[in-house]
């Protein structure tokens, strides 16, 4: 059993950016979510483990039995509220749910349910208490959960092996892709490009959402087999630390190489959630080291800076060798100077530009979300229901944003439940959704790492590879602030709450 959940475990991982396959696929739905397929599988050999073994588990305290209580049953009393008072119904949104498989089968028992718009919006309400659980409930729960029974009883060095060994094959997984691709961005190669175009119609349909969105190729950006740069960049700042761990805190070689690699393409996707989350990670990194020092704390630290140099400088290079082997006649223009400044002003400092790139629509779009929440500070607008006050609430100084008015065209044409508005803030989704208090539950678990690093930094700080843990956890809390959790926040998170609950009988100098 044991065995199982580890193998489901890497099998989660690694398919974490194949979240939905196309729907040619004669199989169920939620199995073309391949990642949420499998976190299924995990979650109910979980519960039969733990049901198994009951009496090995310790009783958990009463305030952690409420905790959990209120986090089940808070987002469902906001949904059901939130589909009570929803204000925004009209003909588009009938219409649309009256195409859904589920009514047209419901129709043929029952035809009525065409014809009554209370019925269709209460089965759009049933349905958003599924949609919650299953976006929701079932990742930042069951991730934590599963985790807890995989590995009760385990030490703080079989939980980091577990959990790092899935980070090296879904590292691995994105790699083996971009091999092909990284030739492509830097070259054209009709080849490689051809071949990139057959794996990813097979990996999940072209141009579903806005008309336009994932594209078929992504054109100078690296995204692997993720759908868009910045969802590689949210999966690779959550592997990143651990590859550092394997590859100088447990010493091995073999997976210096394949850091170097991953650390590339991480600049490669010019993403700005990935460079200057990265950056942010190295800092981060520094700062723990330096405050826990644990064994061999500088020779860590300078091998992660080096790699990163290393590959920051092939990233910068590789354009100038090659526009001069191609004999491009603006290369008297180019040098490692100028790429460098042309890298740190587009590719990081921009993240902090307002008008830079498609910074106005995100912020644009996130003042939009606080406000609904302030307006709704108690139970929120609950699950699915966004779209339509965020088009209502966007702020004057985004009005005319092109990405913003491209969004609310589509929803005023086509209806909020067929062409939605996305979400980027996680925290301010939450205030939005379930109210202050859906926020609070929701970081209350961050509130006791933080606690619990500060009142006991020399204890949790004098293992390389909880500082690595750490480093990870900053980074995934980090991407939260520009889109929806995947399934390496909850991960790593749960990682993170066992290590600190776990006994160290190994302390000083531990690695």
């Amino acid at each position: 059993m044991d065995k199982i959940e580890r193998w489901l475990l890497y099998a989660m991982v690694v398919t974490i950016p194949v979240n939905g396959l196309p729907k040619v696929y004669p199989i169920p739905d939620f199995m073309k979510n391949v990642p949420y397929f499998f976190l299924i599988l995990l979650v109910v050999l979980a519960v039969v483990h733990y049901m198994h073994r009951r009496e090995d588990f310790s009783n958990w305290s009463r305030g952690v039995k409420w905790y959990l209580a209120l986090c089940i049953l808070w987002p469902f009393l906001c949904t059901i509220i939130g589909a009570v008072q929803f204000p925004y119904w009209d003909e588009k949104a009938n219409e649309f749910l009256r195409g859904n498989t589920m009514v047209r089968a419901i129709a043929y028992v029952y035809p009525a349910i065409m014809t009554n718009e209370t019925l269709l919006h209460l089965k759009y309400g049933v349905s958003m208490l599924i949609g919650t659980v299953k976006s929701l409930l079932l990742p930042l729960l069951g991730i934590p959960f599963a985790l807890y029974v995989m590995f009760h009883g385990k030490t703080k060095e079989y939980i980091l092996d577990t959990v790092s060994r899935a980070a090296v094959l879904a590292a691995s997984a994105l790699c083996l892709y971009s091999l092909i691709e990284i030739p492509w961005l830097l070259t054209g190669n009709e080849f490689c490009a051809g071949l990139l175009k057959w794996i990813n119609v097979h990996l999940y349909d072209i141009k579903t959402t806005h008309e336009w969105w994932p594209p078929l190729l992504w054109n100078g950006q690296l995204r692997s087999f993720t759908m868009e740069p910045s969802f590689f960049a949210i999966v690779s700042i959550f592997i990143v630390p651990f590859l550092w761990y394997r590859a100088f805190g447990l010493r091995e070689k073999k997976i210096i190489g394949l850091l170097i690699l991953f650390t590339y393409m991480i600049f490669m996707t010019k993403a700005r959630t990935a460079q200057a989350t990265y950056w942010g990670e190295l800092i981060m990194l520094a700062i723990l080291s330096a405050w826990g020092r644990y064994q061999d704390w500088i020779d860590s630290l300078v091998k992660v800076f080096a790699v990163t140099v290393i590959t920051l400088g092939v990233y910068l290079s590789a354009p100038l060798a090659i526009s001069y082997m191609g004999g491009r006649d603006d290369t008297a223009d180019m040098s490692m100077a100028t790429e460098f400044e042309k890298y740190f002003s587009e590719d990081v400092l921009s993240a902090a530009s307002v008008s830079k790139r498609s910074n106005l629509a995100r912020i644009g779009n996130t003042v939009a979300v606080f406000h609904v929440g302030v307006e709704h500070p108690v139970f929120g607008i609950g699950t699915g229901f966004g779209s339509p006050y965020i088009a209502d609430h966007i702020p004057v100084f985004a009005q005319d944003d092109q990405e913003i008015c491209h969004w609310v065209a589509l929803l005023r044409d086509k209806g909020f439940l067929a062409s939605p508005i996305p979400m980027f803030n996680m925290f301010g989704t939450m205030l939005m959704c379930y109210g202050i208090c859906g926020l609070l539950l929701f970081l209350m678990p961050l509130l006791f790492i933080m606690k619990t690093v500060l009142t006991q930094a020399k204890k949790m700080l004098h293992q390389y590879g909880l500082v690595c843990v750490l480093v990870s956890l900053g980074g995934s809390i980090a991407c939260l602030l520009s889109n929806y959790f995947f399934y390496t926040y909850p991960l790593v998170l749960g990682t993170t709450l066992l290590l600190f609950s776990q006994d160290n009988e190994n302390k000083a100098g531990s690695r």
